[in-house]
């Protein structure tokens, strides 16, 4: 049971870390710290890059666990 115990609090201690983390990204993001456009995305990725909005607006059933998941999620949800 030990064992299980220790695996549930690493379990939660990098849940924990991952809303800290993604809280401060969420805050920079915010306050513009994000903001600075170059042209390495187009440069390197043949395309314009996409504002956050924009990405999260296209990718919006990923992000909501709605039934119009991508494919791609749903075979990675069937692995784990």
């Amino acid at each position: 049971m030990k064992k299980a115990t220790s695996k549930s609090q690493a379990a939660l201690q990098l849940l924990l870390l991952a809303v800290l983390v993604l809280s401060a990204v969420a805050q920079d993001h915010q306050d513009g710290v994000f903001s600075g456009v170059t042209d390495v995305v187009e440069k390197i990725g043949g395309q314009a890059p996409q504002s956050l909005e924009d990405f999260v607006r296209a990718h919006r059933a990923e992000f909501t666990g709605g039934p119009e998941l991508s494919r791609q999620a749903q075979r990675e949800m069937r692995k784990s």
